[in-house]
């Protein structure tokens, strides 16, 4: 994982736009209400638990064993690494899908850029409130880093900077060794606000008789148990262009299907209404299934203004308490 200039960039943009979308000042019993109904450890933990070695971290070493607070911030970055009784005990899961589905967007930010701002937006509010914080990072196939006690800026750093892996067209995978399956996986024993920040584009997976593929039944198996005893907060992150085609042509264009890879021609406007269609249909499918579970869910667009997003962060804080 190599961080760019362009990262650094994109994190000004990010925490910039997430400073502009503040939730600081919601109240502690409408972001934990119902949470978990016990007084955070985040507050009263004042140790890191038995130190047992620190050595500088190399590339062989997990990020999930790296202390980020205690790391020296050097060039070439160094970290210390600290292997100690697990004591974390995380109040926010962030929950980031890195896969190529999100590394698409034309505006200000791709979906994946667009993702992080959510994050930041959260983790302000997480923050403020003296709460602990974890990253998970997801693409297909597997988990990437696992943050601990890192800062906003490193965790929003993180996830620009994760490459996915890559995957031919129409691949197949075993369900319970998926990205999304694995991350799940590191959710925190004790209750927590677990923020998923994803196109779900996973959740709507079918076969070639329209059905759900085994991956996608049990993604939705997965959100549907977190969201039993976490505080789970589905945000589907789109883009409009990826379904903005002009009306005035009669060229043709060329769709590829990114589960199977096949290629169809057809004209301007005849990609636009099915794009269009297609994007309708997977926003009330998508609906339909984090209503059925419960699971308060908002579509956030790197379209939408301040205020809006805002409303809609505080919309779904609230369903969630």
């Amino acid at each position: 994982m190599l961080i760019t200039q362009n990262h650094r960039d994109t994190l000004v943009k990010v925490m910039r736009r997430a400073a502009f979308v503040d939730i600081t000042e919601l109240t502690e019993t409408e972001l934990l209400r119902g949470v978990g109904r016990r007084s955070s450890n985040a507050r009263s933990y004042t140790g890191l638990g038995k130190m047992q070695s620190v050595k500088e971290w190399n590339p062989e070493i997990p990020y999930s064993a790296i202390h980020w607070g205690l790391s020296k911030k050097t060039r070439p970055m160094k970290r210390l690494v600290i292997k100690r009784e697990k004591l974390i005990k995380t109040d926010w899961a962030f929950v980031v899908d890195c896969s190529r589905t999100m590394d698409f967007g034309t505006l200000e930010f791709l979906k994946r850029g667009f993702a992080t701002v959510l994050m930041a937006i959260f983790g302000q509010a997480a923050q403020h409130k003296r709460d602990r914080m974890a990253e998970i990072i997801f693409d297909e196939k597997q988990i990437g880093p696992v943050l601990e006690d890192a800062s906003i800026e490193e965790m929003v750093l993180t996830a620009l900077a994760y490459e996915a892996r890559k995957v031919a067209p129409g691949a197949r995978f075993d369900p319970s060794h998926t990205g999304f399956s694995l991350a799940m996986s590191q959710l925190p024993d004790n209750q927590g606000i677990v923020p998923i920040m994803s196109d779900f584009l996973f959740l709507l997976e079918t076969d070639k008789k329209g059905n759900l593929t085994p991956a996608a039944q049990l993604a939705r198996q997965l959100i549907a148990s977190a969201a039993n005893y976490h505080r789970v907060l589905a945000c589907v992150i789109e883009d409009p262009r990826e379904r903005y085609f002009p009306t005035d042509t009669t060229a043709e264009v060329t769709l590829a299907d990114m589960v199977t890879g096949e290629h169809q021609s057809m004209t301007f406007e005849e990609a636009d209404a099915l794009t269009s269609a297609e994007s309708e249909r997977r926003r009330k499918e998508l609906k339909a299934f984090f209503d059925q579970i419960r699971c308060p869910s908002e579509v956030f667009s790197p379209d939408q203004e301040q205020l809006d997003m805002r409303m809609k962060v505080i919309s779904l804080m609230s369903r969630g308490a």
